[in-house]
Order: C-alpha cells, then structure tokens, then sequence
C-alpha cells in the first residue's frame, strides 16, 4: 500500500534492479495499492528499492510492502 499526505508521485517497485511485474502504482493522499501481476522472487540479501518519479508538490510518503515466504 501506499499513501501521501499531499500531491501524486509515480513508484515502481523493485527487487535489486530488476522492476517487480505490475509493480507500478500513482501515489495520491488516498491510500492504494496493488497487486504484481507475475510470481517475483527475492532471495537473502536482495535489495527492495522504491524509486518515485512524476513528483507533483508529493509529501510525506508512507509505504508498505508485503510478501509470502514459500
């Protein structure tokens, strides 16, 4: 899920550099979220890296990211 305070931002969401399928969420002061639309796979030691872009007047971004651990 994600959420601002104010403003838009674009995030894409990544394991190391590789960008996690359907990963690509449009961040408002209304909480969103969604759902990869392919199986992503991260080991020990893999980065989760958050890179916005598009920034509009954005604000105070909260985020969460969730997974299953076969």
């Amino acid at each position: 899920t994600i959420k601002l305070a104010s403003g838009t931002i674009t995030a894409t969401l990544k394991i190391n550099s590789t960008a996690v399928t359907g990963g690509v969420i449009n961040a408002t002061s209304v909480q969103q979220s969604v759902t990869p639309s392919a199986l992503n796979v991260a080991v020990a030691n893999d980065a989760l890296v958050l890179t916005c872009s598009a920034h509009a007047a954005s604000a105070d971004l909260s985020y969460t990211v969730t997974f299953v651990r076969p």
